[in-house]
């Protein structure tokens, strides 16, 4: 009676066996593997918190730069206007003196 006992007992203990050798073949033969694969994921999880801080600091020089680009559009706008009325004004003055001129020459 004491081999049928043993009998499930012993297929029981080399299934688990097999079993363990077939995640062993997967995952690394030692325990060591799995100490290695929680640093390496502790490692990628800070590596990716690193980036997304990078990345926000990189949006936030993105806005940065969008806002004084539109100021500079803004002044170049203004310096622009500034330079067409002057040019306008200047241009008004010659065409009078001329003008002024032309009709002392002709009296």
């Amino acid at each position: 009676m004491s081999e049928v006992d043993q009998d499930p007992v012993v297929h029981d203990v080399e299934a688990l066996i097999a079993e363990n050798k077939r995640l062993r073949r997967l995952v690394g033969p030692l325990e060591q593997s799995y100490d290695d694969l929680r640093t390496e994921l502790v490692g990628a999880s800070e590596a990716v918190k690193i980036a997304e801080q990078a990345n926000g600091e990189l949006r936030g020089e993105i806005m940065e730069l969008t806002v004084a680009l539109g100021q500079a559009r803004h002044n170049i706008g203004k310096l622009h206007r500034i330079v067409l009325q002057r040019a306008r004004h200047m241009g008004g003055r010659v065409v009078r003196r001329f003008q002024r001129q032309l009709a002392t020459f002709n009296r």
